[in-house]
């Protein structure tokens, strides 16, 4: 896929404390588990905890979540927080592989050691050679074929899919699958790579949409990977005075996202769901450390097309269970 070299990136809002605790003790009664994944001001993540905090309290198990508290240095934090958390020698270990080749030796070592270890939201390709017991998430290249599917039936002809984290494969997957579902109705799509510098400066993210809109007049789509950088895009069309000819569609859910798509601002919602993604990750490890059973294979929690048929039904349930189906 082409990439515009456009020099910003949205990183969901990305500012949590990492865990600060003493050794674990393994106890067959009460697990000890802990999961590294990313920051809980990013919707996404903030579903994915607690999905993984119900099945923790469900299961009756020591969780603990681990995750940065910057994006200065994304990748080596997150190998020192799989590094930190591996040395405590936890009952399980559950991931989220999002930058591999950084983070694969560290993940593997901790299976190495002895750690029942689950890779879920990201790192679907690699979790069989680190030697987890399975993998917990979408399928990302089937995730942006169904988005680019999705935008096809909307009229999109051109696109731009934006990766708001470069280094991690998934989110290329997703682009890459739009750009095959766009290429297959013959159309096109290209990729706007943001900039880790400009990880919390929303004006900047704004402008990079805005100058890629107005540097081809052909785009008439834009696939978003996270709620912030839907909102800007929405934000986007609106202020260049493309509404109606440039369509917006959105991988994950936030109530934000949720109520965009009932008004209309939103074409399409793509959903992995993060919270069976938390929640089945701790079942698994439970069962696995109490029984010795596992899956054969991977769990795979989207895509999930979410409608307008259902807007009404999942913001109830947003309102009634907040942060199961779109977290703030």
């Amino acid at each position: 896929m082409k990439t515009l070299n456009i020099g910003y990136l949205l990183a969901s809002a990305l500012v949590m404390s990492p865990f600060v605790a003493g050794p674990t003790m393994a106890s067959a009664d009460k697990p000890v588990i802990i999961m590294v994944s990313g920051p809980l001001l990013d919707p996404f993540f903030g579903a994915l905890k607690k999905g993984y905090d119900d099945g923790a309290a469900a299961m009756g198990v020591n969780a603990q979540y681990s995750t940065i508290s910057a994006f200065d240095n994304v990748q080596s934090d997150f190998v020192h927080l799989v590094e930190t958390a591996a040395s405590r020698k936890p009952d399980a270990l559950i991931v989220g592989d999002f930058f591999p080749d950084a983070m694969g030796p560290a993940i593997k070592a901790a299976a190495d050691q002895g750690t029942a270890v689950i890779i879920n939201s990201s790192g679907e390709q690699a979790w069989k050679e680190l030697g987890a017991l399975t993998y917990i998430g979408e399928d990302p290249r089937a995730m942006g074929a169904t988005s680019g599917e999705l935008a096809v039936k909307a009229g999109v002809k051109f696109g731009i899919c934006v990766d708001h984290v470069p280094g991690n494969p998934a989110l290329v997957e997703k682009c890459d699958g739009y750009e095959d579902a766009l290429k297959r109705a013959g159309g096109s799509a290209e990729m706007l790579t943001i900039s880790v510098q400009d990880t919390q400066n929303q004006q900047a993210i704004l402008q990079a949409i805005k100058g890629a809109l107005q540097a081809d007049s052909k785009i008439n789509g834009i696939l978003t990977l996270g709620a912030t950088q839907t909102a800007l895009a929405i934000q986007a069309v609106d202020e260049q005075g493309l509404k109606g000819r440039v369509t917006v569609g959105a991988v994950d859910l936030s109530s934000a996202e949720l109520a965009a798509l009932k008004s209309g601002d939103l074409a399409f919602l793509v959903d992995q769901q993060a919270y069976l993604q938390g929640f089945y990750s701790v079942v698994v490890a439970v069962q696995y450390l109490r029984f010795g059973v596992h899956p054969i294979g991977e769990i795979q929690t989207g895509p999930l097309v979410v409608t307008k048929e259902d807007i009404d039904h999942l913001i109830a349930i947003d309102q009634k269970y907040g942060g199961v189906r779109g977290a703030q």
